[in-house]
């Protein structure tokens, strides 16, 4: 936690490192920060714009663009003005800011992620009871709770420490007497609010893909079966189709669970032994703290077939006509 806050702390102690590195490290954050806006409110019109994507499961994918997008606004934008403008002080309460949004946003990409994949593991272990337990209420419950409980676990630390701008190391540090308490509830947020959704992502995104070839195996053996009186048609691939159809959560999944645990490993070192990175792994850290918010839109635009037609459909509409019209069996009257 401590390394998303304290991100630049060294690079006023850099030897090696002069003016124009850090105008360029300065640069790159808000061109990072810029990118998180534009992809993730591409993402969010995509879906506004299209009633086919208005489904149960895209409600945590909204959750997550929001929460991408107030982010890119705080999280980029403020280490760049520490690291271009280098001022003596900061308004009072800007650090607490920043470092409630970070880890804020943070927690709730992890919740919201989590929710998808266990709402993706419900669909494929229990269809039938699908529908009957993810309903718009449900969804609604959920993402207010996301919410709830991120801001509960972000602000513990903030109860009894103070958050202030130290201008010589140029980073926001934790001042106060209750350094065991901050130690605490530092690791408690890394726990709960990190490691252990991403534990949750990868046991149902396990779970799915079980299911998933599970039912392969037995659709094959019905489909191999004549029915005279209610011939019904099985896909042969429907494994290919359910990996296809999956393919985006589960690279979605795996990125997401790799970055969390060299983000959360980094931060319960620096919390426990209160020792500071070299400079340049703190930098690394820092992008891929912000990389958070931008992998999601871009493995959905990448991989999802529904999001990338309605965006060709935004820009092309030509395009749109002819694919229709050479997906549609039906024959065409004369």
């Amino acid at each position: 936690m401590d390394a998303d806050v304290e991100t630049n702390q060294s690079l006023s102690q850099l030897s090696w490192t002069s003016v124009g590195v850090k105008d360029l490290y300065g640069s790159l954050l808000i061109i990072i920060s810029v990118f998180i806006l534009t992809i993730n409110g591409l993402l969010l019109f995509v879906i506004y714009s299209s009633k086919y994507l208005h489904r149960r499961q895209n409600a945590f994918v909204v959750s997550l663009a929001i929460s991408d997008i107030l982010n890119g606004f705080v999280e980029g934008p403020f280490f760049a003005h520490i690291t271009l403008n280098r001022p003596e002080q900061l308004p009072p309460h800007a650090c607490v800011f920043v470092f409630f949004v970070n880890h804020y946003t943070k927690a709730s990409v992890s919740f919201s992620l989590m929710a998808l994949c266990i709402e993706r593991c419900l669909a494929v272990s229990v269809p039938l009871k699908y529908q009957s337990i993810v309903t718009n209420r449900s969804c609604a419950i959920t993402i207010i709770l996301i919410w709830v409980v991120s801001a509960f676990f972000t602000a513990l630390p903030l109860l009894r420490d103070r958050i202030v701008y130290d201008k010589d190391k140029m980073a926001c540090t934790f001042e106060g007497h209750n350094r065991r308490y901050t130690l605490d509830t530092i690791i408690l947020y890394i726990v709960f609010s990190r490691l252990i959704p991403t534990f949750v992502i990868l046991v149902c995104m396990t779970t799915t893909l079980d299911k998933a070839r599970s039912r392969f195996k037995f659709s094959t053996i019905i489909a191999a079966v004549p029915f005279a009186a209610i011939p019904v048609a099985y896909p042969l691939n429907l494994k290919k189709i359910t990996i296809k159809a999956l393919r985006s959560l589960l690279y979605l999944s795996i990125i997401f669970s790799v970055l969390t645990i060299v983000c959360c490993a980094s931060g319960i070192q620096r919390a426990i032994r209160n020792d500071n990175f070299p400079p340049v792994y703190e930098m690394i850290l820092e992008f891929i703290s912000l990389s958070y918010y931008f992998i999601t839109p871009v493995i959905i635009l990448i991989f999802n077939r529904q999001y990338q037609n309605r965006i060709v459909s935004l820009f092309c509409k030509r395009c749109v006509r002819t694919n229709r019209v050479e997906q549609d069996p039906s024959p065409q009257p004369t």
